[in-house]
């Protein structure tokens, strides 16, 4: 407790002054002061120091310690909301319990619990199977809960970090920051341009020194994950990059996510330099020889955007003959080192960050190739696009808008939670990623919105009721295969 106004003596007479207007009178039993590390008991405190009291049962922050005869509280600190969530979970990959020594749910429940009563911005809830949503102020504070659960012993998984949605007045809000870049000017231009891929809205931008400038915008939650790392990046290590917390407003359109894919595992065992040597011209790898590898675990950022299983334990097929200089000499790049926090921001949805005293592996939620390649065909093919198409062509008699057909298919999928396959005009595209195949379906529309009228005046499209009830039996169609899914 820091003293703000006049003084304290050890066994005087205080009064509690919580921030919820509760009031409650005790003794000081104990005053303690430090000098430098060390901790000292004294007799009194006056103002400006900085002291640990004892005699009450539960302090919290934000709460005032006053002269029972003259109470005046200090102003109530007002503490941030949390916008960002992740689901702590027990690991379950098949190198589950080899290095940490506390792994199971009831471990990290009481982690958690502890972390609560001294952390007050940030919550959790417990969403069974041995997972815990976990909400804070941003990714840095997240990340530091789980580097010191690490280093404690705790084995875990984390997920992708997501922004906390409300629902105010029947409008899906999201949060808002405030952003201030303090960067050299040369590098002003790429930070402004990742940014407005980021849904970010520049405020201001003025001259701070020499070569030097500020920018303040005001960005959506979600557009900061992953920013910091493409930030210093792009600044060279020299840019400046603080936000807080500035308002919930509606939700607003689909952000740039990663570009590339992943490389990986579809072996079980140990990582060797001859199969990795070949496996650089693919893309960046996460692993070095004799890491531990399992199948389903991401090793590596692939080149294109597509995954790509791969096998990181092949070894060089040995004879008994001998050609003197067949052999080729393995030069190894060494690879991305992954940081909890660069971990966090690089997975996507369907991907995992296992957290262990020794090591730090991103995973696929689903291990099993063939499972995760089956749940990706499950629902909606072509016929999306078909009925896209179809709702472009068809100009309502009532002047509703076509967006509105095409936002209920599209919140139909978002609530599916499922991924699908597109055939659009003879191009297919597959992706495992919910907000890639969204994005699709959105620039998909955009592109044929315009050409609605012409493309009717074009092909003579005859609109009569029986065309309209069975556009309205295809969609009914697509509802319950959906259901059918996500059941």
């Amino acid at each position: 407790a820091r003293i703000f106004n006049g003084k304290v003596k050890k066994n005087q007479t205080v009064m509690l002054a919580k921030s919820d207007g509760e009031k409650q009178t005790s003794k000081v039993s104990k005053l303690i002061g430090f000098h430098g590390l060390e901790r000292i008991d004294i007799e009194e405190a006056k103002a400006g120091d900085i002291v640990a009291i004892a005699g009450f049962e539960a302090l919290d922050v934000g709460d005032s310690l006053v002269d029972p005869n003259n109470p005046m509280p200090l102003d109530p600190l007002h503490i941030e909301e949390p916008t960002i969530s992740v689901i702590f979970a027990v690991n379950d990959s098949p190198l589950a319990g080899t290095e940490g020594k506390f792994v199971t749910s009831n471990k990290l429940k009481e982690r958690l619990d502890s972390e609560m009563k001294t952390n007050i911005a940030m919550k959790y809830e417990n969403i069974g199977e041995g997972k815990f949503k976990v909400s804070g102020r941003g990714e840095l504070q997240i990340t530091i809960l789980a580097e010191n659960m690490r280093r404690e012993g705790f084995e875990f998984s984390i997920s992708r970090p997501e922004v906390i949605i409300k629902e105010i007045d029947g409008v899906k809000m999201e949060p808002y920051e405030h952003l201030v870049i303090d960067v050299p000017e040369d590098f002003s231009g790429a930070v402004i341009e990742k940014l407005g891929r980021k849904k970010a809205e520049m405020i201001s931008m003025t001259q701070t020194g020499e070569n030097q400038v500020r920018i303040e915008f005001e960005i959506p939650a979600r557009g900061l994950i992953g920013f910091r790392g493409e930030f210093l990046t792009a600044t060279k290590g020299e840019g400046v990059l603080n936000h807080s917390f500035l308002e919930f407003r509606p939700l607003t359109g689909s952000v740039e996510h990663r570009t590339n894919g992943a490389l990986i595992s579809m072996e079980n065992g140990t990582a060797l330099a001859y199969s990795l040597f070949n496996l650089q011209d693919r893309g960046v790898l996460f692993i070095k020889p004799q890491d531990k590898v399992y199948v389903g675990m991401i090793i590596g950022e692939h080149n294109r955007p597509n995954d790509l299983d791969v096998n990181p334990i092949k070894g060089k097929q040995l004879t008994n003959v001998r050609a003197a200089g067949s052999d080729e000499a393995i030069k190894l790049i060494p690879p991305r080192e992954i940081s909890l926090e660069r971990a966090l921001e690089w997975i996507e949805d369907d991907e995992l960050v296992e957290v262990t005293p020794k090591n730090i592996r991103l995973r696929k939620k689903i291990l099993d190739p063939t499972k995760r390649k089956r749940a990706a065909k499950k629902i909606l093919k072509g016929v999306l696009m078909s009925v896209l198409m179809e709702f472009a062509m068809f100009p309502t008699d009532k002047g509703e808008s076509v967006s509105e057909y095409v936002s209920k298919i599209i919140d139909m999928i978002k609530k599916s939670k499922v991924n699908y396959k597109l055939s659009p005009m003879g191009t297919t595209i597959e992706t495992e990623n919910m907000q890639q195949a969204l994005d699709i379906l959105h620039k998909a529309y955009k592109e044929l919105e315009p050409y609605s009228n012409r493309v009717y005046s074009t092909v003579k499209f005859d609109i009569r009721k029986n065309k309209k009830n069975r556009l309205e039996q295809k969609i009914a169609s697509i509802e319950k295969r959906i259901g059918e899914v996500s059941k």
